[in-house]
């Protein structure tokens, strides 16, 4: 027989072992002096509001995602038909996207470019696609902490960067410039791949686009 005190023990475990905590760690937390169960419970509310908050952000998107390419859900043209512009005048994707959000943060358009200048092809390194770089300093640009006290801006920019993430992965398979052309831009062979692929002209867009429109959305 479970009384009450055991059961709200149990709760306890099995909400701790949600968040990935072994049975050590679970025993050491709930047999201190100082454990206050009411607390707990407050945080792990906490806890389970901002993952719903993140589902449901997840399924919004993927749901946008999908009646787009039905042709039945257009994004603000106004923010993409900029992205597209840059893109195709030549400008870096993490360029193309950082510069369509420049009037909205207060940038003029030469500061978008010259900051987004270094991260394309990611950072010519085929690491964090460009798109996704330019999509993330919009970000920071919105939400980021300027004030060193300002602890509430900071974890802000922190999930922000995780969700957008996560969702872009989402939609595309990967965040990674290398994954998601399937070729090295860090060599000459895998740049030589990309132009003969036309990925440059056929696929980057369209992350530009989905990045675009994924912090937009943010």
């Amino acid at each position: 027989y479970y009384g009450e005190k055991e059961v709200a023990l149990l709760q306890q475990i099995l909400f701790y072992r949600e968040r990935g905590f072994d049975l050590k760690s679970i025993q050491k937390i709930l047999y201190q002096d100082d454990f206050d169960i009411m607390k707990a419970l407050e945080e792990h509310l906490l806890e389970l509001e901002e993952q719903r908050e993140y589902t449901n952000s997840l399924i919004r998107t993927v749901k946008q995602t999908i009646l787009s390419m039905k042709g039945e859900y257009e994004m603000s043209d106004k923010e993409k038909e900029l992205a597209k512009k840059y893109f195709e005048q030549k400008y870096h994707c993490s360029q193309a996207v950082l510069a369509a959000f420049a009037e909205e943060l207060g940038l003029t358009e030469e500061q978008a470019l010259k900051l987004g200048g270094c991260f394309g092809g990611g950072m010519c390194k085929g690491e964090v696609c460009g798109a996704c770089t330019g999509a993330l300093m919009a970000l920071g640009l919105k939400y980021g902490q300027s004030d060193i006290e300002d602890l509430e801006s900071r974890k802000k920019t922190n999930d922000i960067t995780v969700e957008f993430l996560d969702l872009f992965k989402a939609e595309n398979g990967s965040y990674l410039c290398r994954e998601l052309l399937g070729c090295d831009l860090s060599t000459d062979e895998g740049k030589k791949y990309a132009m003969d692929k036309q990925l440059f002209v056929e696929f980057c867009p369209k992350m530009v686009e989905s990045a675009t429109l994924i912090a937009e959305k943010l």
